[in-house]
Order: C-alpha cells, then sequence, then structure tokens
C-alpha cells in the first residue's frame, strides 16, 4: 500500500495490492489513512505452505497489528529526529 502526496499539485495518490491475499492491501492503505502517514509504501511479505484461505481472519489480524506496530514506531523515530516546528512545517520563531 501506498499513500504518496504529489510536490507539484498537492494531490494525494495512494494505492493498495492484495497479491492472492484479498483484503490485505486495502487494510494497510487504511492504516496509512488513519494514522495520517504521506509520502510512504508499505510492503509486506508472508510465506505458507498451506492454502491461502486457511489462515482467513488471523492473517487479517497479524498484517494489520504489525503494520501499525512499525508504522508507530516509525512515527516515534521522525519525532524523536526532527523539531516540533520541522515537522509541522514552521520557521524558527513562526507560531501556528
Amino acid at each position: 500500500a501506498y499513500r504518496i502526496i504529489s510536490p507539484f499539485d498537492g494531490q494525494v495518490h495512494e494505492g493498495k495490492e492484495d497479491d492472492g491475499d484479498p483484503g490485505a492491501g486495502e487494510k494497510m492503505l487504511g492504516l496509512l489513512k488513519r494514522m495520517g502517514l504521506e509520502n510512504l509504501l508499505l510492503v509486506v511479505c508472508h510465506w505458507d505452505s498451506g492454502p491461502a484461505e486457511s489462515l482467513g481472519v488471523e492473517l487479517f489480524r497479524c498484517v494489520t497489528e504489525q503494520c501499525k506496530d512499525l508504522l508507530k514506531e516509525l512515527q516515534q523515530a521522525v519525532r524523536a529526529s526532527f523539531p516540533t516546528e520541522e515537522l509541522l512545517g514552521l520557521e524558527a520563531g513562526e507560531r501556528a
């Protein structure tokens, strides 16, 4: 799943791919939207020797939880690396 904001026109471009796990890409894209994350590509890879339908709901829970944890860690790392003003696009001394 991905969400990208064009630097040219500010338009949001987003998409997803399930690759045989119907609904998995939509869950990942939904996470990106709910967390307000942009300019990211989120890729999940899994392999299983059994039939795809054998994991069902458990697969979605696992994908969603792992992605959520990863994205929360990413948010914390970005916030720790940049001052709040820089993340908000504010210049030094400027207030929102």
